[in-house]
């Protein structure tokens, strides 16, 4: 309700529909919208909104700790004021219906292709093989950085063996890599280090996005993103 404050001049102090009106003791008037109540929904597509761009935050987090990943993303024409939204803004449809980072999860810009086999992946470390196609065969014996974010999902201590919703947490590592030739597979080892290497040790499975970087000169060489879903072995 608003009152009129003064009969002459007819000044208010109170609620008129949605505006507030309030009078100051040197009689000016401080004039506002009121703040509108927003209410959280809890409709299964709320909640899965929710859900999904909270899966988006944790992989882009995940993916700018890596320095060249960042670089990479810094340089790209991906709309974004930073790598980090860049890479929130390039994920945030790909969730899966499982509430984790999907295949189409882009863990570098759109970049050359490999023939990449997985091996295996303990809570040490992970091996896979890799071979340049014919069309990098100018890459070899350069230097290439190996950049990994793991989503780690069913946690072998559940508080809640009955909750649907996958408990996960991403990880990133990188190492270093050469190709001597091309058109052949090299078997590769990468070693995590000892806080990733914990935090695999309370999960059952992983699903591994891997991409390839070189940053060193002035055009910047990375490959697309391998995917992997695989059990954490002993």
């Amino acid at each position: 309700m608003a009152k009129v404050v003064d009969k002459f001049t007819g000044s208010l102090s109170g609620q008129l529909g949605d505006m507030v009106y309030r009078r100051y003791k040197n009689g000016s008037v401080f004039v506002a919208r009121q703040k509108s109540v927003n209410t959280i929904s809890y409709s299964p597509k709320c909640i899965k909104t929710r859900n999904n761009f909270k899966v988006a935050v944790a992989f882009a987090k995940a993916s700018n700790l890596l320095p060249d990943i960042h670089t990479v993303w810094k340089n790209s024409v991906y709309e974004g004021r930073s790598p980090y939204t860049k890479i929130l803004k390039a994920n945030i449809g790909t969730v899966n219906s499982y509430m984790l980072p999907g295949a189409s999860t882009k863990l570098t810009p759109k970049g050359f292709g490999l023939n990449v086999k997985f091996l295996s992946l303990t809570k040490d470390k992970i091996n896979f093989s890799i071979s340049l196609p014919e069309f990098a065969k100018s890459f070899v014996n350069i230097k290439f950085i190996i950049n990994c974010v793991l989503a780690l999902y069913n946690p072998i201590q559940s508080e809640n063996e009955t909750d649907k919703e996958p408990e996960f947490i991403c990880v990133s590592d990188y190492s270093e890599i050469t190709f001597p030739d091309y058109d052949n597979f090299h078997t590769f080892e990468f070693n995590l280090n000892s806080m990733n290497s914990l935090a695999l040790s309370k999960y059952r499975n992983a699903k591994i996005f891997l991409a390839l970087t070189n940053t060193e000169g002035s055009k910047h060489i990375f490959s697309g993103t391998f995917h992997f879903d695989s059990r954490i072995s002993e």
